[in-house]
């Protein structure tokens, strides 16, 4: 028997926690503002430090990127948040019937 869902935009729960990832994976989100870098840093190389502006662009796609590879439980906060938690459930229940399928 073929599954029913082959790709995971075939889920209606994939598609919902993708909006709601879209929703709160922003600058406002309190566990991305966690990961916010300061505007200016400053830059070490070797006996010289020179001092940058980063925009506000690059502290966000910083901020995203460090939420995403954290493993001090950051993110695991934020999967679990209650502005993503049922959404995760019901793609966690999509898939757990599709294993019990097959």
């Amino acid at each position: 028997m073929t599954p029913k869902f082959t790709i995971l935009e075939d889920f209606p729960a994939i598609n919902n926690l993708k909006q709601a990832y879209k929703e709160n994976f922003t600058a406002d989100n309190f566990y991305i503002e966690h990961f916010m870098p300061e505007p200016k840093q400053i830059i070490f190389e070797g006996k010289h430090k020179r001092l940058i502006k980063l925009s506000d662009e690059e502290r966000l796609q910083n901020a995203k990127e460090s939420l995403l590879t954290d493993n001090s439980g950051y993110f695991d906060e934020f999967v679990h948040d209650t502005k993503l938690r049922s959404d995760v459930t019901e793609v966690i229940r999509a898939l757990f019937t599709e294993f019990y399928k097959h």
